[in-house]
């Protein structure tokens, strides 16, 4: 937390402010900072598990696509990376891989 917020953000010393800022971090660092050790989950996904639907896999390259064809393997010629900012935040990212329209 020290290194990720602290050191990023300028605060000031109000208590309404900081509160403010510690609990977009929290909710931030919670529910959608991805966590190398409990394998890419979040905590609340680890804490709150609800039925996930079935992994599907998106391959933009085509022979990779070809050689493990399955139902959760899709080929997709073009993906979007969308970043919007929690709270208007740029220091709270919360990113999405999507299939282009």
């Amino acid at each position: 937390m020290k290194h990720e917020l602290c050191k990023r953000v300028l605060t000031s010393f109000n208590d309404v402010v900081t509160n403010r800022v510690l609990e977009q971090y929290v909710r931030w660092y919670n529910d959608f900072r991805p966590h190398q050790g409990i394998d890419g989950s979040t905590p609340s996904q680890m804490l709150l598990p609800r039925p996930q639907p079935p992994t599907i896999r998106y391959e933009p390259r085509p022979v990779i696509a070809q050689a493990r064809a399955s139902p959760e393997v899709l080929p997709v010629t073009d993906l979007r990376l969308v970043v919007r900012y929690l709270d208007g935040q740029k220091h709270l990212p919360v990113v999405s891989l999507n299939v282009a329209a």
